[in-house]
């Protein structure tokens, strides 16, 4: 997540998602499973509203991860160091 790469297609995602309401989807139900945690970090970090897609009626908005740490705009998970 701290490469030019990320912020990239971190940029392309919310330009997608300012013109249409938009989610990304993995074959992984669970979100703490799944890259998607990492995403919603870092979205949830820079002030944006994260939810999650319970089931088809259901959402919750995203917590950033208790072990994660933001540092000038970035995240870092120093505990799974």
């Amino acid at each position: 997540m701290l490469t030019p790469e990320f912020a990239s297609a971190a940029q392309r995602l919310l330009d997608l998602a300012r013109e249409q309401p938009t989610a990304i989807m993995c074959a992984e139900a669970a979100y703490v499973r799944c890259h998607r945690l990492l995403v919603a970090d870092y979205l949830t970090a820079r002030g944006i509203e994260v939810r999650h897609i319970v089931d088809a009626r259901r959402w919750q908005p995203h917590r950033l991860t208790p072990f994660a740490r933001v540092e000038g705009g970035r995240v870092t998970y120093p505990a799974l160091l």
